[in-house]
């Protein structure tokens, strides 16, 4: 059985794909990382915070003596899935809290997003760092 001959046009795409790759994660995670700390800086949250709370509005209905149902507002915070505050708000919610919730909300998918996308970034700079160590290598064989 004969044995397959290198396809340096093949491997050196493939090393173009993997260092885009790379590029595009950093560029990502950079980005997510300064809308996150946007977001942390105007309310002035930790990460630490975000990560170990949860921050909701929560709608519930009431009947009237009439049969009409009316709702009201409650703000919940919760730490480590125990209710600390169980705030009332009334019939409506204001605007600027309800951007708040929405900011705390998001604050939390991009800690997520980022998490994520920093396993795949450290794996590709691992495989570039490899092949780099392969490269560099100035004796083969001696």
């Amino acid at each position: 059985m004969k044995e397959k001959e290198f396809d340096i046009k093949m491997m050196i795409e493939g090393l173009k794909k993997l260092y885009q790759k790379y590029e595009k994660l950093r560029k990502e995670i950079s980005e997510m990382e300064d809308e996150l700390q946007r977001i942390l800086t105007k309310h002035g949250w930790t990460e630490d915070y975000v990560k170990e709370h949860v921050i909701y509005i929560n709608k519930r209905w009431v009947k009237n003596k009439i049969g009409q149902k009316y709702y009201y507002f409650w703000l919940v915070v919760k730490h480590r899935g125990e209710v600390i505050e169980n705030v009332y708000l009334g019939s409506t919610v204001r605007k600027e809290l309800e951007e708040e919730v929405n900011d705390f909300r998001r604050a939390k998918e991009l800690l997520i997003k980022i998490e994520d996308l920093k396993y795949y970034f450290d794996r590709c700079r691992k495989r570039l760092r490899e092949i780099e160590d392969i490269l560099i290598f100035e004796e083969v064989y001696p």
